[in-house]
């Protein structure tokens, strides 16, 4: 392809992030992407570092750049203890990346877990995929908080045409905290269009856990703002596909995901997204087999990333020079699904095969027997039988040169 009609493509965004991840997110474009596929690239280094010496610009960034093309694949990044901020020397107190991403990108998290042949889930009756969609806006994660003294006085006001309305009035006759939560009825509805239209493409039915029984008035808007919807847009698409939509307590929801066989969408708000997406993942080997995406339909928008953490642990390790056992599959998927994208949005049947040829490459090589040391441990076979991540990279690197021919 010449680079004159190379650059007319809309370009996919990297953001490059830290530690172990970083380390396997360098391996991942080395032996089984570059190779084999020109992409046109944006890239960008937000890890800490480097978040830090651009007191965080880089991460705004990077931001501006996925909104203004459309696709991203990003890499884990560390959010900053005080601790790791004295580790570091970093001098700025730096937000959560994925925190920025979600409230600037919006749309809704899917976390899917990827699924093998030879790694049998930890519930036995999980035949199917459970995915997980997170409401990313909102909730607990864009709160207001305040501590109040004892005799301290808060409450909560609504003023509307000129009226003012106490809601809610404490003194506190103690240390005590609070929690103001917020969210709109536009954000909730964008979160089950988005969950309906992903369940019509994946022919999956949905169940959406809310606690409204409890919370009859914000939850309850959750409950009231998906059934209408439903009832408005979607009901005839999905007798269409044979799928289903219901609402359920989160509570009978957790029991019925024991006992299922999987093959649904769970909708969650955003708290209940954040603990139930790792309740999934475990259940299906770990945070390192999903699959993440955020996906915003009404701007265009598909960011792809590795659901697992930066893996410090091994980071420490592979500093002093030994060898990891680190499993990349989760990054080696977020570059499939950024790829994919990228072809579909460029027309490019090539990336759109070649996402699958690396998908099917990495599973044909879990599937005869190679694992990292978290599988092996997952699937209880002894640890020493193992694979270094590299070498389990460069043994996925010899499948696809395979699938060529």
């Amino acid at each position: 392809m010449s680079r004159k009609y190379f650059d007319k493509y809309i370009p996919i965004v990297e953001i490059d992030g830290d530690e172990m991840a970083h380390v396997m997110w360098d391996m991942i474009k080395k032996y089984l992407i570059f190779p084999y596929i020109d992409l046109n690239i944006k890239y960008f280094d937000i890890s800490v570092e480097n978040r830090d010496k651009t007191n965080n610009k880089i991460t705004t960034q990077a931001i501006e750049a996925v909104k203004k093309y459309g696709i991203g694949v990003k890499c884990a990044t560390i959010t900053p203890s005080v601790n790791k901020k004295i580790e570091l020397k970093i001098k700025n107190d730096l937000p959560s990346p994925n925190a920025s991403l979600r409230n600037e990108l919006g749309g809704t998290v899917f976390r899917q877990p990827i699924l093998f042949n030879n790694i049998k889930p930890l519930i036995k009756n999980w035949q199917k995929p459970i995915v997980i969609a997170r409401h990313a806006e909102g909730d607990q994660y864009n709160a207001y908080e305040c501590i109040a003294e004892r005799n301290d006085i808060v409450q909560l006001e609504k003023k509307s045409n000129g009226m003012q309305n106490i809601i809610a009035y404490y003194k506190a006759d103690t240390l005590s905290t609070f929690l103001l939560m917020c969210n709109n009825q536009y954000s909730i509805k964008s979160f089950a269009h988005a969950c309906f239209t992903y369940a019509i493409e994946k022919s999956m039915s949905v169940f959406l856990s809310t606690k409204s029984t409890v919370s009859k008035i914000y939850d309850g808007l959750f409950e009231q703002t998906f059934n209408n919807l439903f009832t408005a847009k979607f009901s005839r698409q999905f007798a269409a596909k044979n799928i289903s939509y219901e609402h359920r307590l989160i509570d009978d929801m957790v029991a019925y995901t024991m006992r299922s066989a999987g093959g649904f969408i769970w909708a969650c708000k955003n708290y209940d997204g954040d603990v139930q997406s790792d309740f999934i993942a475990q259940g299906f080997g770990g945070l390192s087999l999903m699959q993440s995406l955020l996906i915003n339909k009404k701007k265009n928008i598909v960011l792809a990333e590795a659901a697992h953490g930066t893996i410090a642990r091994h980071f420490k390790i592979y500093l002093k020079g030994e060898e990891t056992s680190t499993n990349p599959i989760g990054s080696i998927f977020a570059w499939t699904a950024g790829i994919r994208q990228y072809g579909i949005v460029n027309n490019d049947k090539k990336s759109i095969e070649f996402a699958s040829l690396l998908e099917d490459a990495c599973k044909k090589t879990v599937e005869k027997g190679c694992f990292t040391k978290d599988i092996a441990n997952f699937v209880g076979i002894n640890a020493s039988q193992s694979m270094t991540t590299i070498d389990f990279i460069k043994e996925i690197n010899f499948a696809i040169k395979n699938s060529f021919g």
